[in-house]
C-alpha cells in the first residue's frame, strides 16, 4: 500500500493521550507575525498519513524558495493489530513536528511537505504574512 496523506494540522499546540491520541488545540492556516523576519514562540505541525507496515515517511518544511528550514521529522508506519488486519482496517498514523521558535525570514508561501523515499507524497501550503498595523497585538500564530 502507498503512503497516502490524510490531513496536516498547524496549531499553537498538540496533545497526545496514553493511547496515543492525538488533540490539536487553535488550529490556524496562516502565520501572522507583527514583523518579518519574525518568530512565534512555538509552532506545532501534525501530519496524517496512511501506509503499509514498515513505510518511513519523512516530514518537512520549506520555505517560498522551496529551502529545507526545520530538521525533517522521519516517522515509521506503526504495525496494525491482527484483528485490524482482518476487519481491513488500515495503519492510520500521525507524525508531529514541533518547532520552538518558529522563525520565519521571509513571508510568503510556505509548504509542509510529507516524503516517502525522496518521493513527494504531498504539499500542505501555509502563508507567512505581516500583520496590519490596526489587527490586535497577539504574538502567536492567527488564521487569515
Amino acid at each position: 500500500m502507498a503512503v497516502r496523506h490524510l490531513f496536516t494540522h498547524l496549531c499553537e499546540f498538540a496533545l497526545v493521550d496514553n493511547q496515543n491520541r492525538f488533540s490539536y488545540i487553535n488550529i490556524i492556516q496562516n502565520v501572522v507575525l507583527d514583523e518579518i523576519p519574525g518568530a512565534l514562540i512555538s509552532l506545532f505541525i501534525g501530519v496524517g498519513f496512511t501506509g503499509a507496515e514498515g513505510q518511513t515517511a519523512r516530514i518537512s518544511v520549506e520555505d517560498p524558495r522551496k529551502t529545507e528550514l526545520f530538521q525533517a521529522l522521519e516517522h515509521t508506519v506503526p504495525s496494525v493489530s491482527d484483528v485490524s488486519k482482518v476487519g481491513g482496517m488500515k495503519s492510520v498514523s500521525h507524525a508531529l513536528l514541533i518547532l520552538k521558535p518558529a522563525v520565519f525570514q521571509l513571508g510568503g508561501t510556505y509548504n509542509v511537505v510529507l516524503r516517502v523515499g525522496g518521493k513527494v507524497i504531498h504539499r500542505e501550503p501555509f502563508t507567512v504574512l505581516k500583520r496590519a498595523a490596526a489587527e490586535g497585538s497577539d504574538k502567536n500564530a492567527g488564521s487569515n
